[in-house]
């Protein structure tokens, strides 16, 4: 048995299975739903040595609305209690290690909605609060990613790596997993959408869910994800 480390990067792999499984998810992308998907990438000759999730924490800040002053305290929202539930659910399961970054204020920008309705010249004027909402952007996971591939495929510990992605930034780790003669790196960065999958390269193992043929990342998504929407 090949001994392999699966690397999830959270969120982009929890919005593609939100299209793949798009109306069989009554209670969204569950810990349990996240943690099935993602070890339906092990082939019948691989054992799990750890699955790696990265994700950042729900931000916990106060902020002020700038169009009607009021003040949001983010750790009060439903979607803070949701997300910290989430995690502590995944940190549960059987070999997950746990990879937190931060969520970094990026300021309060204008809603696709409103942005829509002002090129087409129907904005309300002015903005209103809802138009509005406050931008977070993740930090500090990918470097955590590229850390653990070199560590895992540097040291030995792993036969192959698993890594499911749509980053193109994690290409030059797995490139360093090949030429350490780690195996795995070969379909598990999966490209934007649109984007045709090269064929396989030398110390790529094969996988029959992502053939080497043109395949868009949620069509190939939805082969993994095989409708585990329990």
């Amino acid at each position: 048995m090949k001994k392999v480390a699966i690397l999830v990067d959270g969120e982009w792999f929890r919005r593609r299975l939100e299209i793949a499984l798009k109306g069989c998810l009554p209670h969204g992308v569950t810990a349990e739903v996240m943690y099935k998907n993602a070890l339906l990438a092990l082939a019948q000759d691989e054992e799990l040595f750890r699955l790696f999730y990265y994700d950042c924490p729900p931000y916990q800040g106060k902020e002020t609305n700038p169009i009607d002053k009021s003040t949001v305290d983010f750790r009060a929202l439903k979607k803070f209690q949701s997300r910290s539930l989430f995690l502590s659910e995944m940190k549960a399961k059987d070999f997950v290690a746990l990879r937190l970054g931060v969520a970094r204020n990026r300021g309060w920008t204008l809603t696709d909605g409103y942005i829509r309705r002002a090129i087409a010249g129907t904005p309300p004027n002015p903005p209103l609060a809802s138009d509005v909402f406050l931008a977070l952007e993740q930090k500090g996971v990918d470097m955590r990613i590229g850390i653990d591939v070199a560590t895992l495929t540097l040291k030995k510990i792993v036969d192959r790596v698993i890594l499911i992605s749509g980053d193109t930034d994690m290409i030059p780790a797995m490139k360093l997993a090949r030429r350490e003669g780690v195996q795995g790196n070969r379909r598990s960065v999966l490209p934007p959408r649109n984007v045709p999958l090269q064929a396989p390269r030398r110390g790529h193992r094969p996988c029959p869910d992502y053939q080497a043929r043109p395949l868009s990342a949620t069509t190939g998504l939805r082969r993994l994800a095989q409708a585990r929407c329990r």
